[in-house]
C-alpha cells in the first residue's frame, strides 16, 4: 500500500511540475507535445493524472520542450518521512 500511495503521489508532482513549467513558459499544451514530441493530447492526459509511468523517451522529450534536466521533472521530496 505504501509503495502504491508513492508512487501516486510522485505521479502528482510529476503532472503539477509539467504544468508549472508549461505555464511558467507561457506555451499551450499542444505546443508542449509538439516539442517534446508526443501525440496531441498526451500533456493535456498527464496534467490531468490519465497518465502514468511516462517512459525514459517521453521524460526527456520534456525536458527538452522545458529547456531542463530530466531529474527536475522527476526530483521528488522525501515521501516517505526517512532519509533513506
Amino acid at each position: 500500500l505504501l509503495m502504491s500511495m508513492i508512487s501516486i503521489d510522485a505521479m502528482t508532482l510529476f503532472a503539477q511540475k509539467v504544468k508549472e513549467l508549461r505555464i511558467k513558459a507561457g506555451i499551450s499544451l499542444r505546443e508542449v507535445d509538439r516539442r517534446a514530441g508526443l501525440g496531441e493530447g498526451h500533456t493535456q492526459q498527464v496534467e490531468a493524472g490519465k497518465k502514468d509511468n511516462p517512459t525514459l523517451e517521453t521524460l526527456e522529450g520534456y525536458a527538452r520542450a522545458f529547456n531542463v534536466r530530466v531529474s527536475d521533472l522527476v526530483d521528488t521530496p522525501n515521501l516517505t518521512g526517512t532519509d533513506s
